[in-house]
């Protein structure tokens, strides 16, 4: 089936370079649907060229012209929806209807840049000079390497492939190995719709050897990939050497509630819907059930139902409404998943097993927990299946507590970047802002020294604070507050525009309030001028590096210190004298649970490392309040 195919370079299909190829497995029949054409690096290098060189065809193409286009790609994505839909069942493995339903979300996408195409403006600032006029003018930003994922290929890449034709880029898509045709099928349309030659170019083979030659590459300006949070991570960090543009979806981890006032039957129709849905191979299904508790049972009953009666089998069969989970390794993940949450003390209420009657295909029974509690394992890791963990709530503020819990829920509120270990230097640090500035995570910095010069770069970068270490005394408490405040108070240098166009003549004051500034305490001589560094005027809270302060008071190195251990003790002590100077306790921590605990005895922000990065829980808050707990003789310092 993918002989008509290969590597599209250059506005045609061509067999790769060592003409080498890969087996695609049917997920419903563990068949071979044949083999795929695979890239090796002299196909990269071909295909960055032909996108290059369709960049200079394709930005100076009028955007009517190319509006024209991208709507033509729709309208023939609507024409083959049966082509189309049949891929992605023998691929993915979903029920053919569902294929339908996808192919008209890609055609839809289309269509709708196909307009915006023509509604690309620009902007007229108000200048503060006579003789000058400012304009703002959108230009395509380059090259684009759209990486599309296994679980929704065709409207993933028709989202990734149209915005950029849209915008006047050339793009190179790469496919999973696991669903290569559906993607191709949609190039080949592409080609058919008019887009010229070097536009629209396709690499299909190993993700990771293609993945890395594209981010090496000077020519790829712009990143789009749809993934795993781990391997987003990995993304970031390679387009960070090269500053390229990232725009990133990744793992999910949502919760489903339901209150008492609700119609069960109308709501548990709807969650069919949602968490069955590919088989729960979507970033947005629901995988944590809370049911308020007065209608547990009954929705329960109506979910167990419904789901009974759900037909599992081959997608293409009539009637299919539940395929196989799409590979072997998800099968056997979700097998394990399922062990370990049976083994943490929940109870199988539905499935819990491969379906009878199935001797191939990677089925997997749709599967309801009882029993479940907050810090089983489901609860943290997104499943990826058909695995429904409910549980119960008293309240809506419990329950939204829960629903947003950090130790629960992948989705933290801030993102604290450490410069001062690991590898992480300023261009990769400003990568990470700009892929954050869109969302709603708050964005903090652990500077390597006390340095003014480089505290003033990453506040201009666009983060909210500042933890800087080795603050051991009032003096050096004094200069790393006038680090990160503009004159009078401080000589941090004006730099970003932006604060004076959308801003107006106060952003200096309103920037020098809103910085959230923070001193980390880590030497013997800062345990012994606790009161001094804390009121100093500016200082809006200590952060404690445990390893650091155990080194100090001559123990071994540990972040999670024993309680009644010489760290724990100094930790409490320091804690202490914060909440009597009224300013923020922030500690970092090597687990979850530990963290937890810091949380309870009354600390406000946790950071647990990650990957050279720290995940935090509390910044926001700690920003938001950041006046509020101030007393009136700190806030007349200012």
């Amino acid at each position: 089936m993918y002989s008509k195919f290969g590597q599209f370079i250059d506005g045609k299909w061509q067999q790769a370079e060592k003409k080498e190829t890969y087996d695609v497995i049917n997920p419903a029949t563990e068949e071979i649907i044949g083999q795929a054409s695979k890239a090796s690096s002299a196909d990269v290098q071909k295909a960055l060229k032909s996108a290059e060189k369709g960049l200079e065809v394709w930005k100076n193409t009028l955007p009517w012209q190319r509006s024209y286009i991208i709507r033509k790609i729709a309208d023939l994505l609507r024409k083959k929806q049966d082509v189309l839909a049949k891929w992605l069942t023998i691929e993915v493995g979903k029920p053919f209807a569902e294929g339908i339903g996808e192919t008209g979300g890609a055609a839809d996408i289309f269509e709708w840049n196909a307009e915006e195409t023509k509604r690309i403006y620009g902007q007229t600032v108000e200048s503060r000079f006579p003789d000058t006029r400012v304009h703002v003018y959108y230009q395509p930003v380059g090259v684009v390497a759209a990486l599309v994922p296994w679980n929704f290929p065709l409207i993933l890449a028709a989202r990734k492939i149209s915005t950029a034709l849209a915008a006047g880029c050339s793009v190179i898509c790469k496919p999973d190995v696991i669903t290569p045709g559906t993607v191709m099928e949609l190039v080949d349309i592409c080609k058919e719709a008019g887009v010229p030659p070097g536009v629209v170019n396709l690499l299909s083979g190993d993700p990771e050897s293609i993945s890395n030659e594209l981010l090496e590459s000077d020519i790829i300006k712009k990143v789009s990939i749809t993934g795993s949070t781990r391997v987003g991570k990995l993304i970031l960090k390679k387009a960070a050497d090269k500053v390229q543009r990232v725009t990133m979806e990744l793992s999910g981890h949502s919760p489903f509630i339901v209150f008492d006032d609700v119609d069960i039957n109308k709501v548990a129709d709807m969650a069919i819907t949602a968490k069955f849905r590919n088989n729960g191979q979507v970033c947005i299904s629901p995988n944590r059930f809370y049911i308020q508790e007065n209608k547990k049972d009954e929705f329960i009953n109506a979910f167990i139902e419904r789901t009974k009666k759900l037909k599992i089998g081959n997608g293409l069969d009539e009637g299919v409404q539940l395929g196989p989970l799409t590979t072997a390794k998800r099968l056997g993940e979700i097998e394990e998943l399922v062990e370990t949450t049976k083994k943490e003390g929940a109870k199988v209420l539905l499935g819990g097993k491969r379906p009878q009657g199935f001797n191939k295909g990677y089925f997997y029974e749709p599967t309801v927990f009882d029993n479940v509690k907050d810090n089983f394992t489901i609860m943290k890791q997104e499943p990826f299946g058909p695995l429904v963990p409910m549980l119960s709530f008293k309240t809506f503020d419990e329950v939204v507590e829960r629903a947003k819990e950090v130790m629960s829920h992948q989705g933290w509120d801030s993102l604290t970047i450490d410069m001062q270990h690991g590898v992480i230097d300023y261009p990769n640090a400003l990568q990470m802002l700009q892929s954050i500035s869109s969302t709603d995570v708050t964005p903090l910095a652990r500077v390597n020294w006390n340095e003014p010069g480089q505290i003033m770069k990453i506040l201009d970068a666009g983060c909210y604070g500042v933890i800087c270490p080795m603050v051991s005394n009032k003096f050096e408490a004094e200069k790393f507050v006038q680090a990160c405040m503009y004159p009078p108070k401080g000589y941090r240098s004006f730099g970003p525009i932006r604060g004076l166009i959308y801003g107006g003549s106060d952003y200096g004051d309103f920037a020098n309030n809103e910085i959230l500034k923070m001193a980390m305490i880590e030497t013997k001589e800062a345990l012994d001028k606790l009161d001094e560094i804390m009121s100093t005027p500016g200082i809006d809270g200590i952060y404690i590096g445990p390893a650091d302060l155990s080194l100090a008071i001559g123990q071994k190195p540990a972040f999670d210190n024993p309680e009644g251990s010489p760290t724990y003790e100094k930790i409490l002590n320091i804690l202490e004298h914060a909440k009597k100077n009224k300013i923020f306790a922030g500690i970092h921590n090597a687990s979850p649970e530990y963290a937890k605990k810091m949380l309870n005895l009354g600390f406000n922000l946790v950071t647990i490392g990650s990957d050279q990065r720290y995940m935090s829980a509390g910044a926001k808050d700690a920003v938001s309040k950041l006046k509020s707990i101030k007393s009136k003789e700190d806030s007349k310092a200012y």
